[in-house]
């Protein structure tokens, strides 16, 4: 026989001669991640979205016999010892617990720091082995002493989480495999996996959403992983993953949650601080979009082949499933007030919803086919949808009518952003180009050409302040944002050979301390552009370090010589604070009157984004 679990709640015995399913089992109501069979063939666990695990018999009616009960969330992975008197399960309340297979009673527990997905003896019994979130592959002492014995974790290792990990029969080696798509294999007296299946590297950035008070940024990569950034700190915090693909990211309102979807069909909320799975909903299907959170963080929207759906965010229960789209959904929205979904599909139909009745308001036919993104503005009062005849269309939400047009790319519109204020526009296509654009008259205010390769994502924070783009080549780029009244500080420090400072608006002739004149976009960074290297002495951006200074190669650093190599990103040391008046003194002011916005000029910075490293590459 084979036994299956699948998503769709159920667990089927085949007959293995036949290829006929025997039974089919529905009692375990919930996703099934796990699945093993006693030593004696008897009787099979199963394990999945819930905190018991069952045991039923593989005889007669296949009846549930116990439930196991110790876990406090999802059971990610049951396996049993060799000799088979001990069961092994892992699970996202952080711990690994070993249980009498007789019995059904628990004999040891071990507590990690972070989710754990896998776990299991080792042949001998005398080691038990455990890999999650934390990329990690530990060796714990499956006895009451419960240290941990080793760790296996290299630069060279994953860099998503570990699903799988197995000791080969003689113990010299131990497989652990990823959602980074990789197969690792450690020899148990070294740290530096081979590599078995898989390739090395990230890929492209796929979505980026910021934290409603600027302190947080999560960028989703096409890999499955997602990395979580402190903008105040410029600190990586730490990368995790959602099984497949990311589609979609949105904190809403929300700073201590936010929402994903993926490629597995599923929707997603999790909590900011440690990526705890809050809610999980998913369904078989073809496809899935993008998604957003509601402004009072209860609810999120989502999409399942051609049906929008509007879920609990603390629960996976579905509020409304609209139907009404004959294609694919490409992307959906809740409106700023919660009070509508906007949706769009792959035949050219926006549909608006009323989110609390479920019901449709209006449907816009007559759309170029083949919607590729969608943007509400804040007043509600736009909808922006990119399409496949690298235009964007502005409709009136409350009408349905179309407004007018925007046209300047030359390929795919891949992704759209409304400023909070409603004046501008931020497109971003396959053509590699980030576009700024005046809603009032449709004018293209400014063209960016800063991506290597396709540019996919584009984000606004709430206050406006920061954009923040990313693109095909793995970059990742942090865009100030102004709205002024007066002329270009960018050109007018490109004009004087300076550099503009995005703190304070000024020009400086140098840049303040932990900041590097970077000749390329004429802005004062932490860190430079690609191709060159920070000066300390200097605080510029040179293209090969001066002779009194040695290459920090790692952190693209020129240090002087009496110095030691400064961990990336921190920038000049304290000796500089002494000359921050003196910069100051050099500073040419450009005027920042914000008022008359009816005739006030945006400009975007390519600076690069110094906290991220300058260009993230993934």
């Amino acid at each position: 026989k084979v036994i299956s679990g699948s998503s769709d709640k159920t667990v089927r015995i085949w007959d293995v001669t036949t290829g006929g399913s025997d039974a089919v089992i529905t009692s375990f109501e919930a996703t099934i991640l796990s699945l093993v069979v006693t030593a004696d063939g008897q009787s099979f666990f199963c394990a999945g979205e819930r905190k018991e695990i069952h045991r039923y018999s593989l005889t007669g009616t296949h009846t549930l016999e116990a439930s196991v009960e110790g876990h406090t969330h999802n059971v990610t992975s049951v396996t049993i010892s060799t000799d088979g008197t001990k069961l092994v399960s892992a699970s996202f309340d952080k711990s690994i617990k070993i249980w009498n297979t007789e019995t059904n009673a628990l004999i040891n527990s071990r507590e990690d720091t972070d989710l754990v997905y896998s776990a299991m003896l080792s042949p001998d019994g005398t080691k038990l082995l455990s890999g999650g979130s934390n990329q990690k592959v530990k060796v714990w002492d499956p006895t009451d002493n419960g240290a941990v014995l080793n760790t296996f974790y290299s630069s060279k290792g994953h860099y998503g989480w570990i699903t799988e990990v197995r000791m080969n029969p003689q113990g010299d080696k131990i497989f652990s495999a990823g959602l980074d798509n990789q197969i690792l294999s450690w020899n148990v007296d070294q740290t530096n996996p081979v590599l078995v299946v898989g390739k090395e590297g990230r890929n492209d950035v796929s979505a980026v959403a910021i934290s409603p008070d600027k302190k947080k940024l999560v960028v989703g990569i096409q890999d499955g992983s997602y990395s979580i950034y402190d903008l105040e700190s410029g600190s990586s915090l730490r990368t995790s993953f959602s099984f497949r693909d990311i589609q979609g990211l949105d904190f809403g309102l929300s700073n201590d949650k936010f929402a994903l979807s993926n490629s597995a069909h599923r929707l997603e909320v999790r909590q900011t601080s440690d990526d705890f799975i809050l809610m999980g909903f998913q369904e078989n299907a073809s496809r899935s979009s993008t998604i957003s959170m509601s402004p009072d963080g209860t609810k999120v929207v989502g999409s399942i082949d051609a049906t929008v759906k509007i879920v609990r965010s603390d629960a996976d229960i579905v509020i409304h499933s609209m139907e009404g789209h004959r294609n694919f959904i490409k992307a959906v929205t809740f409106t700023h007030d919660g009070a509508k979904v906007v949706s769009i599909d792959q035949d050219g139909v926006i549909k608006i919803w009323d989110a609390t009745a479920g019901t449709l308001i209006r449907s816009i036919s007559g759309a170029a086919q083949h919607l590729s993104c969608l943007a509400v503005s804040r007043d509600g009062a736009h909808i922006a949808v990119g399409n496949n005849s690298y235009k964007i269309d502005l409709y009136d939400l409350a009408t349905g009518n179309k407004l007018r047009n925007f046209s300047g790319h030359t390929t795919f519109v891949r992704s759209v952003a409304f400023s909070p204020n409603g004046n501008w526009m931020v497109s971003v296509a396959e053509d590699a180009t980030i576009r700024v654009w005046k809603v009032a008259d449709s004018s293209q205010v400014q063209k960016i050409g800063i991506h290597a390769s396709w540019a996919t994502a584009a984000a606004f924070s709430e206050d406006g302040s920061t954009l923040v783009t990313a693109g095909l080549d793995g970059t990742l780029v942090w865009h100030a944002f102004f709205d002024e009244s007066t002329a270009d500080p960018v050109s007018a420090c490109q004009d004087s050979d300076k550099f503009f400072n995005p703190t304070t608006h000024n020009c400086m002739s140098s840049c303040p301390p932990g900041l590097f004149g970077d000749s390329f976009t004429r802005f004062c960074s932490v860190t430079c552009t690609q191709g060159y290297f920070a000066d300390k002495s200097t605080r510029k951006c040179v293209e090969s370090c001066p002779e009194n200074t040695n290459l920090d190669f790692e952190h693209k650093v020129c240090l002087v010589k009496t110095d030691s190599p400064t961990p990336s990103g921190s920038g000049n040391d304290e000796e500089d604070e002494d000359e921050e008046s003196k910069t100051g003194e050099e500073e040419d002011e450009v005027s920042t009157d914000k008022s008359g916005e009816s005739a006030s000029l945006l400009f975007i910075s390519t600076a690069s984004l110094g906290i991220f490293l300058g260009f993230l590459n993934f």
